[in-house]
C-alpha cells in the first residue's frame, strides 16, 4: 500500500527533531527574555534593578510553566493524529475495494480501527493478520489511550480518593475509596522511561513522552501498511518502452 499516511512518511529522526524544536523554542524564549532583562538592569540604579529583577522572575516562571502544558497539548494532538492515520488507512482500504464495509464518519477510534482490520479479508480469502499490530498497539490501547483521555477530560489529575467517617469512638477516620479503573490503568502504565510521572496526583508529561508515543504510533502504522502490502500488493507499474 502506498505510503500516503503522515506517520509513515516520518522517520524516527523527524519525530525526535520535531519534539526537540518545540521544547527548545520555549527554553530559547526564556533565555532571550533573561538577556533582555540583563541589558536593562545594567542601565539602572540598584533600587530599580531589584524591582525589575523581581518582576521579571515572575514572568520567567510563568513562561517556563507553559512547558508541561505544551507537552500535554502535543501528546493529545499526536494521539489524535495517530487515530486519524488509522481512519485514513481504513478509508483507503474501502476506496480500493479491499473491503465492502464503509468507515463511519464519527466515533471511529482505535477500537473501531482494530475491529475493521480484524474483519478484513481480501478477494483471495487472505485475511489480515491482526497479530502484526504487536506490542505497540497494546501499549497505546492499554496505556497511552488512558493518558490521553485523562489529559483531555480530567486536566491531568490522577488522585487517590478518600473519605472520612466517624468510627466507634466518634472520631474521624480516613478510608481510601476505590479508584476509578482509568486511574488504576494510568498508575500502572506511568514510568520515568516513558517521560511520564505523577507528582502530587498530577500527571506530568515530559517531551520524551511525546517522542515515545509518536515512535510507537509510527511503528504500528508501518506494521499495518506492510501487512496490507502482503495481502493486497500494489500492481507493478507499466514500464515505458
Amino acid at each position: 500500500m502506498e505510503r500516503i499516511f503522515g506517520l509513515s512518511r516520518l522517520s524516527g529522526d523527524d519525530i525526535r527533531s520535531f519534539v526537540s524544536i518545540v521544547n527548545r523554542s520555549l527554553k530559547q524564549a526564556d533565555a532571550d527574555f533573561s538577556r533582555h532583562i540583563q541589558k536593562r538592569v545594567e542601565q539602572m540604579d540598584e533600587e530599580d534593578q531589584e524591582e525589575l529583577i523581581n518582576a521579571s522572575a515572575d514572568k520567567s516562571m510563568r513562561l517556563m510553566a507553559c512547558v508541561p502544558f505544551v507537552n500535554r497539548a502535543l501528546l493529545i494532538t499526536a494521539y489524535t493524529y495517530f487515530e486519524d492515520n488509522l481512519k485514513q488507512i481504513c478509508k483507503e482500504v474501502f476506496n480500493r475495494r479491499l473491503s465492502t464495509q464503509p468507515v463511519i464518519s464519527k466515533g471511529f477510534h482505535i477500537r473501531e480501527a482494530r475491529i475493521y482490520l480484524e474483519s478484513l479479508t481480501v478477494g483471495n480469502n487472505e485475511a489480515f493478520n491482526i497479530d502484526v499490530l504487536g506490542s505497540g498497539w497494546s501499549e497505546i490501547n492499554d496505556g497511552w489511550r488512558y493518558v490521553r483521555n485523562n489529559l483531555v477530560h480530567d486536566n491531568a489529575e490522577v488522585e487517590e480518593y478518600s473519605m472520612f467517617v466517624l468510627n466507634e469512638s466518634g472520631l474521624d477516620e480516613e478510608f481510601l475509596v476505590e479508584e476509578a479503573a482509568d486511574a488504576k490503568m494510568i498508575r500502572k502504565f506511568v514510568k520515568d522511561d516513558l517521560g511520564l510521572c505523577l507528582v502530587g496526583g498530577e500527571l506530568v508529561v515530559e517531551a520524551k513522552a511525546v517522542e515515545k508515543f509518536l515512535l510507537t504510533a509510527k511503528g504500528v502504522i508501518d506494521n499495518i501498511t506492510r501487512e496490507l502490502d502482503r495481502i493486497a500488493p500494489q500492481p507493478e507499474p507499466d514500464r515505458i518502452r
